[in-house]
C-alpha cells in the first residue's frame, strides 16, 4: 500500500482550498437540515412496567377497611398506593 506523503496532503488541501465555498455552503446545509429536522420531531417519551403482587399483600393492604372491597377496588387502591409517595 502507498503511504500519504506530504506531496498527497499538499495537493488534498490545496483541493480544499480551492473549493472552500462549497464545502462551506454543503456543511451549513447539512447541518441546517438536521437541526432542523430535530427541531420538528415529535417527542415521545413511554414508560411501562409490570407489577406482580401476591394476595397475601393486597389482603394485608386492605386489612383495615370496614368493607370487603371488590378485587377491582383493591387494586385501585394499590395502585393509588404505590403511585404516591
Amino acid at each position: 500500500m502507498k503511504d500519504i506523503g506530504s506531496g498527497d496532503i499538499r495537493k488534498y488541501w490545496q483541493v480544499i482550498k480551492g473549493r472552500k465555498y462549497i464545502f462551506i455552503l454543503v456543511s451549513l446545509v447539512v447541518m441546517s437540515v438536521i437541526v432542523w429536522g430535530s427541531f420538528f420531531l415529535s417527542k415521545k417519551y413511554q414508560a411501562s412496567s409490570t407489577v406482580f403482587i401476591e394476595r397475601n399483600i393486597i389482603s394485608s393492604l386492605v386489612r383495615g377497611m370496614v368493607l370487603t372491597p371488590s378485587v377491582k377496588n383493591s387494586l385501585r387502591v394499590l395502585r393509588y398506593t404505590m403511585n404516591s409517595r
